[in-house]
Parts: C-alpha cells; structure tokens; sequence
C-alpha cells in the first residue's frame, strides 16, 4: 500500500463512494490486535469472571442500560 488513511467507515454518509471504492478496504478495529493487548483482555475477562462468580461487583463493570 502506498498510503493508509484511517477513518470509521461508520461515520461516513451511507451515499459515500468510499464504501464501494474499489481501492478502499473496510477493516474492522484491529489497533488491538497485538499480542499484548489481546493478553491484557483475556486476563481482564477471567477477572471479571472470577469476581462476579464470587459474588463481587467485576472491575470492568459495563452498565449497558446507561450507556
């Protein structure tokens, strides 16, 4: 590729030529993609997993009835 420009393809009208560009690709989020990252959230989801198992409020909680 000669060059990469980021953008949320989600933020684009639905009527943009970028989403049927023959020499754009659509990928999903894949900044976390390392193997780090990918580390981190396993070990965070077999806390959370653990806490709430044992009774106890999770420490990456996401009330999705108020977001």
């Amino acid at each position: 590729l000669r060059r990469q420009r980021q953008m949320c393809i989600r933020d684009r009208p639905h009527d943009s030529p970028l989403r049927t560009h023959p020499r754009v690709v659509a990928l999903p989020h894949i900044g976390s993609a390392t193997h780090e990252t990918r580390q981190a959230m396993a070990e965070l989801a077999t806390t959370n997993a653990i806490e709430a198992l044992a009774g106890r409020r999770p420490p990456a909680a996401y009330a999705a009835a108020s977001a």
